[in-house]
């Protein structure tokens, strides 16, 4: 057993001294980017020797550094914040999937509490369920009507042409005029519906009738639009 243990901590080590290379190795490199005695030394022994054109490159030089300084940690920043929204992103499918799994065992339960009332009903009404259901199954009016056709592809339009064969145009009074038919509609309102409308007000919205079925009203609340 000692010998195996001896065997399981040297071949174990050999990837953990990986792995904390790895991390040293960034973490150095890290340091060595960041290092400003290093570069205040290598400022202090060329700054005497510059003239006006070498300052310029210079500083420039500098702004590029800090740039792509820049822009490194910029791109960490995003691989991180794209690591924790997948990790973010999986969580909240689960809670979803989790959230449906549930509103189903509901829907199911409340299915089952309908029949449950139902069946109640149906018992106190005197029926039996299973004849209640049979007659929920069977062949309504319409149908039975519909297979006593024979040879017709719309028994259901034919049923409508017979029953509005004998039917006859009504005849309406043609002396009723617009105005009358708005006072009558002021005074059905006011005396039915307690709203007084203005003649002015309810001229343009007949006409709006006669032109088309749909009517936009615009106003305040409370002037009478949904009655």
């Amino acid at each position: 057993m000692e010998t195996f243990i001896r065997f399981f901590f040297e071949f174990i080590s050999i990837f953990f001294e990986g792995v904390s290379i790895l991390f040293g190795g960034i973490i150095s490199g890290f340091k060595q980017m960041f290092n400003i005695n290093d570069y205040s030394k290598i400022i202090g022994d060329y700054k005497d020797h510059f003239n006006s054109f070498e300052w310029i490159l210079f500083i420039i030089s500098i702004i590029v550094l800090v740039v792509i300084a820049l822009l490194i940690l910029f791109l960490i920043f995003l691989l991180i914040k794209k690591i924790f929204r997948k990790s973010t992103t999986r969580m909240s499918k689960e809670e979803l999937l989790e959230e449906i799994s549930n509103l189903n065992d509901q829907v199911a339960k409340l299915m089952k509490e309908k029949d449950e009332l139902m069946a109640m009903k149906v018992s106190q009404l005197g029926i039996n369920p299973d004849n209640a259901q049979e007659s929920s199954t069977g062949d309504t009016e319409d149908e039975i009507e519909d297979k006593s056709i024979e040879g017709i592809r719309f028994p259901k339009l034919a049923l409508i042409d017979e029953k509005c064969s004998k039917l006859r145009p009504r005849v309406y009074d043609n002396n009723y005029t617009l105005d009358g038919l708005i006072d009558d509609f002021r005074c059905f309102a006011a005396s039915q519906l307690g709203l007084y409308y203005d003649v002015e007000l309810l001229r343009p919205f007949f006409a709006g009738l006669a032109c088309g079925k749909l009517i936009i009203l615009q106003g305040i609340s409370g002037t009478g639009k949904t009655s």
